[in-house]
């Protein structure tokens, strides 16, 4: 009996320690879904003339690759893609009803953050936001006139990481995007949670 629990326990320990190393949390690439809420500001953009702001359901992908410089410091670098569920915003131009409806958003962004223990980052992120708005008026035969077009503009954020396993994560993050133009104003707010599958 005593043979047999010696052979089992080394049995046991042969197989775990011939056993993959798990993946360390914040170190190497990772793909994962965030969701939310979008607040867009809208002054003036594409010519339309809209005097309140709208919030809406925000949901979308990402990915991007995690780099630890230190001990506790990691860098990396992220991209995203972002839609929005019934927010567009209804305006004007020149007395003529009209509607901008944005219907994706990109984000590339660098990040950096402080590990405050081996599981939670505290980080703030910055770089390159691009948003498809639709523009829609209506002409004098009552009929609808869309175009399409980019707006450009640059994002800010920062929030906080848990490793919940050693292959996955959760955060919450507030970002910031800024996308006015010459003689318009189009700014975004969102606080979004997201959940990472780190390879």
């Amino acid at each position: 009996m005593t043979r047999s629990l010696v052979a089992a326990f080394a049995l046991a320990s042969t197989s775990l320690a011939a056993a993959p190393a798990l993946a360390e949390p914040f170190q190497g690439p990772y793909v994962g879904v965030e969701a939310g809420l979008n607040h867009d500001s809208i002054g003036h953009a594409n010519g339309v003339v809209v005097d309140h702001g709208k919030s809406a359901f925000a949901g979308g992908a990402i990915a991007g690759y995690d780099y630890k410089l230190a001990p506790r410091v990691v860098v990396g670098a992220e991209a995203g893609l972002d839609a929005g569920i019934h927010d567009a915003v209804r305006g004007d131009v020149d007395g003529t009803p009209a509607s901008i409806d944005p219907q994706r958003q990109i984000n590339v962004t660098a990040r950096a953050g402080y590990l405050v223990n081996p599981r939670t980052l505290v980080y703030a992120r910055a770089g390159y936001a691009n948003v498809r708005v639709r523009t829609t008026t209506i002409g004098q035969q009552a009929e609808a006139i869309s175009r399409s077009s980019d707006l450009n503009g640059w994002t800010l954020g920062g929030g906080t990481e848990r490793a919940l396993t050693s292959n996955v994560s959760a955060r919450v993050e507030y970002r910031y995007t800024e996308l006015g133009q010459v003689h318009g104003r189009f700014d975004r707010h969102q606080v979004l949670a997201g959940l990472a599958y780190h390879f």
